[in-house]
């Protein structure tokens, strides 16, 4: 205590100098003003009127601060109409902000206006999704709203109608569109082809529009623009640093194009630092892990994708939903097939199959998993339904010549349907009809399927070398190129060796035949060989 009190006393005598040289000086210390609220709700407005999430963020901070001084009923319109605002943009956007939506109910629970109460009950139904309601709707008071002059009041109008489930005729809701047709409102609205024509003048106009940078960056990532789509998601993050939509968008580019896992993984799992329940960046980290070798960590985030809201609130259709977990599923089976795990990968295979019984990569995990085990019939029957497809699968032509070759067990050559059960595309028919023909013998089929393999393998090939010369056209950045190219030119010269190795081991089962047209086809692999991997003989002779 005595210590204390002395600090105090020193402090308090080493300031009197300062003060005394202040008043000398004629110095006087006085009070920071109190910030004229006119101001700042004049501030606001400028903001506000920009009408898109950034400018109503700005909006909201600065209506929040005059708010804190003064609380008038007209800046709490204001205040609880802009929250409003930003908490049914950020839905649609994806974009979590536990904040605002606590901050909205707050002001939502103080004795709201008539006005004021069908946008809180808004908020709620929206929400929730379309199609479900508050548990007492309030209706929508077209006496406080002027749908027809003023573009906020008609955007609040179609975010009802829509959640509620009312339909408008074309006419009238066409009329709406086009006379706001200027406003940023609208243009999100109706975010399509138009918007993409108009885009640079529009980014000209609005330039801190972050939804339709967004809206852009997904259009050029869908047309492999990645330059620009990256530049579109990196505008849109350092205005809006809670997207996760557009750091969802960057982590795609990094995976799926330059492939360039580590950087992928960033930018998911920072989406997911902001939102540890978004389906998408759960199931971009958990593809980014696979492909890094860490399958117990992709399982781990597939399961999460799995318990999440894969509707978005009911804003994903059902069949969306269904392909998510079908695919979330295979992604698991294939997970325990690298992990040495079969039981666990035939169990989510299967379940995969269930929701998506046309898969190609899907039907073809399940056959390779039958064949591992010496179940040749269903493996047959699930690489058939691969080809059938249309898949250029080379594998399941491999694997097919193999069951031929090593199955002692004769094959029922009607559709796997008549026969099974299965759910078989009708292709599947006109296929069994074609090639292999019917009357060939096992051995006969075994040849055109690993003929047909060798084929596909060099097509494969070409197509990957057709990549890495399209590299240098494509939009990104000279350092980007350069790595791309050395990726794909490496996995290039794996696959080459993968298929020198498989077309060795086909060779080799297929040369002790000793007929005339073993050796035909056998020479045939080997001349693919040599196109494929430069090789000037294969260590398996052609007798």
């Amino acid at each position: 205590m005595f210590k204390s009190a002395l600090i105090l006393k020193l402090t308090v005598i080493l300031m009197i100098p300062v003060f005394s040289l202040y008043c000398r000086k004629g110095v006087v210390l006085t009070p920071v003003p109190a910030v004229n609220v006119h101001e700042l709700v004049a501030q606001g407005d400028s903001f506000f009127e920009k009408q898109h999430l950034h400018g109503w963020m700005q909006a909201e901070s600065i209506y929040g601060k005059a708010f804190d001084q003064e609380r008038p009923d007209d800046l709490k319109d204001k205040l609880l109409l802009t929250r409003f605002l930003i908490l049914t943009r950020e839905i649609d956007e994806d974009i979590s902000d536990p904040a605002m939506e606590r901050s909205f109910a707050q002001l939502c629970s103080d004795n709201p206006s008539t006005r004021q109460k069908v946008l809180c009950d808004l908020a709620a139904t929206y929400r929730n999704g379309s199609g479900t309601h508050a548990s007492d709707p309030v209706t929508f008071n077209r006496g406080v709203f002027d749908v027809n002059g003023s573009a906020v009041d008609a955007y609040i109008w179609t975010l009802y109608a829509h959640s509620h489930g009312i339909t408008e005729d074309n006419e009238t809701a066409g009329a709406r569109a086009e006379k706001f047709r200027d406003s940023p409102l609208f243009i999100y609205l109706y975010l399509g082809k138009k918007t993409v024509r108009k885009a640079d003048e529009l980014e000209q106009s609005y330039p801190d529009f972050a939804e339709l940078l967004d809206f852009l960056g997904g259009v050029q990532f869908q047309r492999t623009k990645y330059g620009a789509a990256r530049t579109c998601f990196s505008r849109t993050v350092n205005l809006i640093p809670r997207y996760t939509r557009s750091l969802n968008g960057l982590g795609n580019i990094y995976l799926f194009a330059l492939e360039d896992y580590s950087k992928a993984r960033e930018y998911f799992l920072r989406s997911l630092e902001l939102n540890p329940d978004n389906s998408a960046a759960l199931y971009g980290a958990a593809l980014v892990f696979h492909h890094l070798a860490k399958y117990a960590e992709s399982n781990g985030y597939l399961d999460r994708m799995l318990a999440s809201d894969l509707s978005r609130g009911g804003h994903n259709s059902d069949d969306s939903v269904r392909y998510y977990q079908g695919e979330a599923n295979y992604c698991k089976a294939y997970n325990y097939y690298l992990l040495g795990d079969r039981d666990k990968a035939r169990q989510f295979v299967d379940a995969s199959r269930k929701l998506l019984p046309r898969s190609d990569h899907v039907n073809y995990l399940s056959g390779l998993l039958y064949f591992d085990v010496g179940q040749h019939k269903p493996a047959r029957e699930d690489f058939l339904r691969v080809l059938a497809g249309g898949s250029g699968n080379c594998d399941a032509q491999y694997y097919l010549g193999r069951i031929y070759r090593q199955s002692n067990d004769p094959f029922d050559e009607r559709r796997p349907e008549e026969t099974s059960g299965a759910n078989i595309p009708g292709k599947l028919a006109d296929y069994l009809i074609g090639v292999p023909l019917p009357n060939e013998t096992p051995e006969e089929r075994s040849l055109n399927y690993f003929l047909g393999a060798c084929s596909c393998m060099e097509n494969n090939v070409l197509g990957m070398e057709g990549q890495v010369k399209a590299v240098p056209a494509m939009d990104l950045e000279a350092a980007d190129k350069l790595l791309l190219q050395g990726r794909l030119l490496e996995k290039l010269a794996g696959y080459r060796r993968t298929c020198d190795s498989l077309i060795d081991g086909m060779i080799r089962m297929v040369s002790p035949d000793g007929t005339a047209k073993s050796q035909g086809y056998a020479q045939l692999m080997k001349e693919v060989q040599v196109r494929l991997t430069g090789a000037h003989g294969s260590t398996a002779p052609v007798q």
